[in-house]
């Protein structure tokens, strides 16, 4: 029995050990696109144009200040932040608001409206029409187009309806009801703050989606002015890449100290990952319990 329960421990601890230098493998994988991009982004130029290396050699920021300096980069970074933080706050609001309704059972049509939001997301009427609305609602070249037509989303819904109806004690709003509390008192002062695991995570997902989105701004904003980041950086990468002939004047035709054009993309991509890097760590304590909560019962 003995012999039996040291086979079990040592067999045990080879899986662990493999399980362990597998992750470890994956994760190192995962981490050195962003490294090598990061090298990039600090390398000098001759260093970039004869070797490899896993540290920056000859090390600077001209890149950097490169980017800094130009003027489409000030205003395209102010209008994604501004779209990020108001279509974030948006898409919180209105899915709390659609989602707390539907995890009541005494909701009128309860059922129907449920139906209702996952028929949206088999079926939907595609980009031409999508244009035409936004175009007929006179919202072309203005922030709403950017944030609102993605302001609602099923999943979101129903990700934050689940965790309402399991997580949030029906007991608790009952209670408060017969304390005198209205429905928007139960919604904003218990059912909320008790939710911040859901609200967390559909934060996170609607940030990195208006942080990320370029295509919306391509079809609905004509004026440069109002380019979010992204489509900064899209023109970046094609005139590095020579995609794009005269895009925005982004890399210099002469050399400006040591900018290169590869370092500038690198420079670029960095500059858009920093605050997704930072607001990450925040919310980690809260990203896998949301998910959970809010998908294993429906």
């Amino acid at each position: 029995m003995l012999t039996s329960l040291y086979r079990r421990g040592a067999a045990s601890r080879l899986f662990d050990a493999v399980n362990m230098a597998l992750l470890v493998l994956i994760t190192l994988l995962m981490l050195y696109p962003l490294w090598y991009t990061i090298v990039l982004s600090f390398s000098s130029t001759a260093a970039l144009n004869t070797n490899f290396y896993l540290w920056p050699a000859g090390a600077h920021i001209d890149n950097y200040q490169h980017i800094l300096r130009l003027d489409s980069f000030v205003q395209s970074y102010r209008n994604t932040v501004v779209y990020s933080v108001t279509g974030t706050l948006l898409v919180v609001v209105l899915t709390i608001m659609s989602a707390y309704p539907l995890a009541i059972d005494t909701f009128p049509f309860r059922k129907f409206w449920m139906f209702f939001v996952t028929f949206t997301m088999l079926f939907s009427g595609g980009l031409i029409p999508l244009y035409l609305q936004v175009n007929k609602l006179g919202l072309i070249n203005t922030i709403w187009a950017i944030i609102l037509p993605g302001a609602i989303s099923p999943y979101n819904i129903i990700l934050m309806r689940t965790f309402f109806k399991f997580n949030v004690p029906v007991e608790l709003r009952e209670a408060a009801k017969i304390d005198g509390a209205g429905d928007w008192s139960i919604l904003w002062h218990i059912v909320v703050p008790l939710s911040k695991p859901i609200i967390a995570v559909i934060a996170l997902f609607a940030f990195v989606g208006h942080w990320n989105s370029y295509f919306d701004a391509m079809i609905f904003l004509t004026d440069g002015k109002r380019f979010p980041y992204a489509l900064f950086l899209r023109a970046l990468v094609l005139e590095a890449g020579g995609g794009g002939a005269n895009v925005g004047g982004y890399i210099p035709s002469s050399n400006i100290g040591d900018v290169s054009t590869i370092g500038v993309r690198a420079a670029g991509l960095m500059i858009a990952a920093v605050p997704l890097l930072a607001i990450y760590p925040f919310l980690q304590r809260y990203f896998a319990q949301g998910v959970l909560l809010g998908s294993l019962k429906g």
